[in-house]
């Protein structure tokens, strides 16, 4: 409040305004152009006690219209404007806002049908903040409630169709899109289609309808320009023909509302987009060359980017008939040989949880190495996984066992007698497909527990013998001591034939295939073969003395030469018994 007449001067904006007020008390002032948005301060030496603030903010771009419910529909960026009410005819009209874009102010239908004979006539919005904004209002041609599709290609025309209630006043009308491109439009009942420049550019564009007939506008639609998508490639190339593969498009690809891909005839909606790629789920296709093109935000839209080529395969096709080794030990370095049929279709192989690439694959065989087995024994699952998403085959599962070690081999000394079996004592035998390794060979081993097995050994002439075993085609344990083979055992000659047998004494022997404490025997008299620089002979002692004949054996085998042991001999008299 002021005395009437007084004057002031408010500087704001880096303006300096005069004021007068008038009889009443109230101010007058004159008008100030803000030439950027922002926050002013207004101060004065003459009123205001304190400086104030003064908020400038973009004037809104804005349209009005009467809607087919009879509602003044204001639309422009008023979000941050908090209008409060509508003044239409100089009557006041509370508003009702619908979201940031949108005022609703609902007359009175005596004004309503002043409205309808004597557009066009103009609005008033007004603020909380005292604010005012004026549009021109016209009536609506429709309340426009959707444009499909939502995304278009700039700088290629596309046939837009935009639902809606036409006015029965409006015969023709045309498109209006951003920055005063327009077009024809055609409409029909509640659909009206016009297509978009070709000179439109990427952004977030508004399109309205308009009539040419009279001042009869529609409310604005938005719609989404982009630069064309290009997609670049496709993962995996090749998916699974029953379906259900995740794939994904890589590329510059768009987003701001759900995408749809054509697969063979039928569109499948995206559940994953980014800038670089979006994803869907492969349904059931026939097997071969399949195209793919993405159509934005509905299935009814028009394809927006290039065509791109996923091979659908029959996975039925694709088996597994062996794999080698198929037992393995735990922590074990491994290179696995795979054979079956189509297996140039993997792209990789599941085992045991880890993925492992192969090298090398046909159509009946692959390679996988550098394959680590689980540190725990037990059934390692093995899934090879196709170049199709999530199309894999299960195969049998590789078997993962301790590792066999050996304690014991008996005998170490065979006769050359042909096949002899050698016992093995060790730990872990009692495995699937134990084998015996002799001097480099395999032959099955006979198992006979956890601790025992049997491996035979081709004793037909004399030498060494290395034995091992070994878990499949793996080799796993060596018993260092190796097995010996006699030679042909063969006695020429003994020496003496006839001795005292009695104490400490040896006979010399002449022949082949005598070994180091072999056993030997006259009858009773039992001693060990010993070598010397003098030769080779049976030691032996005797605590008894013996007399009579007895036959020769070395290691147990008779040979055809005997020993004559003579009492000793004794003296009863010497005569003469006085020489010279």
């Amino acid at each position: 409040p002021v005395a009437g007449g007084s004057e002031f001067q408010i500087e704001i904006a880096n303006q300096v305004l005069s004021f007068k007020s008038i009889e009443d008390g109230s101010s007058v002032c004159s008008r100030l152009t803000f030439s950027q948005p922002g926050k002013f301060v207004a101060s004065s030496r003459t009123f205001l006690q304190s400086p104030m603030g003064v908020l400038a903010i973009s004037h809104p771009e804005l349209s009005a219209s009467i809607s087919t419910d009879g509602n003044v529909l204001a639309s422009g960026d008023l979000e941050s404007w908090q209008i409060s009410y509508c003044r239409v005819l100089g009557q006041r009209f509370e508003a009702q806002v619908h979201d940031g874009s949108r005022i609703g102010c609902k007359v009175s239908q005596s004004t309503l049908a002043i409205l309808r004979t004597q557009l066009p006539q103009f609005v008033t919005l007004h603020s909380f903040q005292g604010a005012m904004l004026r549009v021109q209002l016209s009536a609506a041609l429709s309340q426009l409630s959707s444009v499909i599709p939502q995304m278009v290609v700039s700088g290629k025309s596309t046939l837009l169709t935009l639902t809606g209630a036409v006015a029965e006043e409006c015969v023709r009308s045309k498109c209006v899109f951003a920055n005063s491109m327009q077009s024809i439009s055609i409409h029909s009942g509640r659909l009206i289609k016009c297509s978009t420049p070709n000179a439109l550019l990427p952004g977030n564009v508004t399109v309205h309808v308009e009539c040419l007939d009279r001042v009869l506008n529609s409310t604005k639609l938005t719609l989404m320009s982009i630069a064309r998508p290009k997609i670049h490639a496709v993962k995996p190339l090749a998916v699974d023909s029953a379906g259900g593969s995740l794939v994904s498009l890589f590329g510059n690809i768009p987003s701001g509302c759900r995408l749809f891909i054509e697969v063979a005839g039928t569109r499948q909606p995206s559940f994953e987009v980014s800038r670089t790629f979006v994803s869907f789920v492969m349904p059931r296709t026939p097997p071969g060359n399949t195209s793919l093109t993405i159509h934005p935000c509905s299935k009814a839209a028009p394809a927006i980017s290039n065509t791109v080529q996923v091979m659908a395969v029959d996975k039925s096709t694709v088996s597994v008939t062996s794999i080698q080794p198929s037992i393995v030990h735990p922590s074990m370095h491994v290179l696995l040989q795979i054979q079956g049929t189509h297996l140039h279709r993997v792209e990789f192989a599941s085992i045991g949880g880890k993925k492992f690439f192969p090298y090398g694959p046909s159509n009946s065989s692959l390679f996988v190495t550098e394959v680590i087995t689980p540190p725990a024994v037990g059934q390692i699952p093995m899934q090879l996984v196709l170049s199709v998403s999530n199309a894999s085959i299960i195969s049998s599962p590789i078997s993962s066992v301790m590792k066999p070690s050996i304690i014991s081999v008996h005998p170490t000394l065979l006769k050359p007698l042909g096949t002899a079996q050698v016992t093995i004592a060790g730990r872990f035998l009692d495995i699937t497909g134990l084998n015996c390794v002799v001097n480099g060979h395999y032959t099955s081993a006979t198992v006979i527990s956890n601790a025992s097995a049997l491996c035979p050994i081709n004793a037909t002439s004399s030498g060494k013998f290395v034995v091992g075993v070994a878990s499949t085609d793996i080799f796993t344990a060596e018993f260092n001591t190796p097995i010996l083979v006699e030679r042909p055992l063969f006695v020429d000659t003994i020496e003496p034939a006839v001795a005292v047998c009695h104490g400490k004494f040896a006979i010399s022997l002449t022949g082949t295939g005598f070994i180091d404490s072999q056993s030997c025997a006259f009858g009773p008299l039992i001693g060990k073969i010993q070598h010397s620089g003098h030769g080779t002979s049976c030691a032996l002692r005797v605590e008894d003395q013996k007399s009579g004949n007895f036959p020769l054996k070395v290691d147990g085998s008779t040979t055809n030469h005997v020993l004559k042991c003579a009492n000793s001999p004794s003296v009863v008299s010497v005569s003469p018994s006085v020489v010279i």
